[in-house]
């Protein structure tokens, strides 16, 4: 069960095609706390939004944050009180569905632009990944260049014409670097690969 929870002022149409519930308010409903609310969707658009996604992720919540004006520092702010995910509030059903799948399988999610500008800002509030040099050479070759290419937020499609491979193959080898280096998705295998970039270029 996703539930989104908004002030009055602000409840996009088509959130009803994905969330079960939306709520309008300013307080918690002590059911949202249920085993069956898997995940908690807050918009920005909430007064006092930090607070009441900071009780929700102690209470062991899945959080997520729908933003009415994306920033480097609300996106920052958001995932040092422990949420999930970031994103604009106006996503479509189908991203949403997307996002839902991703912090479902226990990963992190926010706009690749975004990503990509905060990968450097981030290994002081998501789990530190330690000894690096030595994850990485756990790796093969073949391994290591595509983790590269993904550090660099390269698609698959674009990663297997870098590389002269098939996109197939792209696949299976990101599946074998996830296991390998202990990430659940492309986020953390970014933000791994940028740690080590800091100390030795990609």
């Amino acid at each position: 069960m996703r539930v989104a929870i908004t002030s009055k002022s602000f409840n996009a149409p088509h959130w009803r095609e994905f969330f079960d519930e939306t709520i309008s308010l300013e307080g918690v409903p002590g059911d949202i706390l249920k085993p069956e609310v898997k995940s908690i969707w807050i918009s920005t658009a909430l007064r006092g939004w930090k607070q009441l996604a900071s009780s929700l992720i102690v209470s062991k919540k899945v959080v997520v944050i729908l933003t009415l004006s994306p920033s480097s520092e609300e996106a920052k702010a958001a995932f040092g009180l422990g949420v999930r995910a970031y994103l604009h509030a106006a996503a479509s059903a189908e991203l949403l569905q997307n996002v839902s799948t991703t912090i479902e399988a226990g990963g992190y999610w926010l706009p690749q632009d975004m990503l990509l500008r905060l990968v450097g800002q981030f290994n002081d509030v998501l789990p530190a990944k330690q000894d690096k040099d030595s994850k990485l050479a756990c790796l093969t070759q073949r391994e290591l260049e595509v983790c590269r290419e993904v550090a660099h937020g390269h698609p698959n499609k674009r990663i297997a014409k870098n590389l002269g491979i098939t996109e197939r193959t792209v696949k299976e080898h990101l599946s074998r670097s996830f296991a390998k280096l202990s990430v659940k998705d492309r986020m953390q295998l970014m933000l791994l690969m940028n740690g080590n970039h800091r100390q030795q270029p990609l």
